[in-house]
């Protein structure tokens, strides 16, 4: 279970940030990005403005290079940065999006947007130790389903399962529809042995108003695990392809022999380190 986390289908914890983020990622589907407001002075601000429309219009790259402009001509304006920073999200560059969200977030410190586009690149990069704790503090403070999603997913990542599924449940007490928290669920859930809870959980996914893609990478390795190869082999055939199908099974059947939670999660790709 914008990016990326963030769980895309790639070996080592990356993997699972993508998959698992189908989002951060957790990235918005339709990501509500900072506005400048129009009584905004200054140069920079106006160029602000301008690659705000670019980037509105499918530009991000073109819309960087004004947010760069901008910081030149106002190194203090965070503005610029934050907005760089979500650009970068959008092209998928983690590295840039932390560089950007970093600096702004040492300019305007406790700037919710900064702090929240920080750690969400930190954990598409798999620096998940790092970005949890920003996570949980802004939960603290004004958590959304996009948070939680992000946030649930770090807890995933760290094998901490009990508490990520309550979190995708606070989430969708906020969001009741929303295939990104109701997969997640379902693969966390199939992590500690829940099984009938997650099949339930994927099916809720699949069949969501507005479904995501990256659930069908879920849904193969949630029947694998409950034991349903077969049917992960239809749907994967159907849904991600062949090639790609067997990865997810072979990952999913390594982790069934898994002794714990913890162990499932090593074996999907979803922890780091040892």
């Amino acid at each position: 279970m914008r990016d990326r986390l963030i769980r895309v289908a790639v070996a080592g914890p990356l993997a699972a940030a993508t998959i698992l983020l189908s989002a951060c990622t957790t990235t918005p589907r339709s990501p509500q990005l900072t506005k400048v407001p129009r009584s905004t002075q200054g140069a920079a601000a106006m160029l602000v403005r301008i690659g705000d429309s670019m980037r509105d219009s499918g530009d991000p790259q073109g819309a960087i290079t004004l947010y760069r402009t901008a910081n030149r001509r106002d190194p203090r304006y965070a503005v610029s940065l934050i907005h760089m920073g979500e650009a970068f999200n959008m092209l998928g560059d983690a590295p840039q999006a932390e560089a950007a969200f970093g600096a702004a977030a040492v300019l305007a410190p406790y700037n919710t947007e900064a702090e929240r586009g920080l750690a969400i690149a930190l954990l598409r990069e798999g620096r998940v130790n790092e970005a949890l704790p920003l996570l949980q503090h802004l939960d603290g403070r004004a958590p959304d389903a996009d948070l939680l999603l992000a946030e649930g997913t770090a807890l995933d990542m760290t094998g901490r399962s009990r508490e990520a599924q309550a979190v995708y449940r606070r989430a969708l007490k906020i969001a009741p529809a929303d295939a990104r928290l109701h997969g997640n669920l379902s693969l966390s859930l199939a992590l500690v042995g829940d099984l009938p809870d997650a099949l339930h959980e994927m099916a809720l996914a699949i069949d969501a108003p507005e479904p995501d893609a990256r659930e069908a990478a879920n849904a193969v390795m949630v029947l694998t695990l409950a034991g349903q190869r077969q049917q992960a082999e239809a749907r994967g055939r159907d849904t991600v392809g062949a090639a790609e199908t067997e990865i997810l099974i072979a990952r999913a059947e390594s982790a069934r022999g898994a002794p714990d939670a913890i162990g499932r999660a090593r074996a999907l790709g979803m922890i780091q380190g040892s």
